[in-house]
């Protein structure tokens, strides 16, 4: 089914899949922050919950 989807739709590869290169991720504010925040998690040896909308 995924080769017919990415016939379909001109893809040169599998979107989304876990082989994505990090620089191709957008980049947002919040996910900066969330970066920041697991960071101090981890340096404080402290428990983090991370939430959020979803597709945002």
């Amino acid at each position: 089914m995924m080769d017919n989807l990415i016939s379909y739709y001109g893809f040169s590869r599998t979107p989304f899949g876990r082989d994505l290169a990090p620089g191709m991720l957008h980049r947002h504010s919040a996910h900066n922050e969330a970066l920041a925040r697991i960071g101090w998690c981890i340096a404080e040896r402290r428990i983090g919950v991370i939430t959020g909308e979803v597709s945002v």
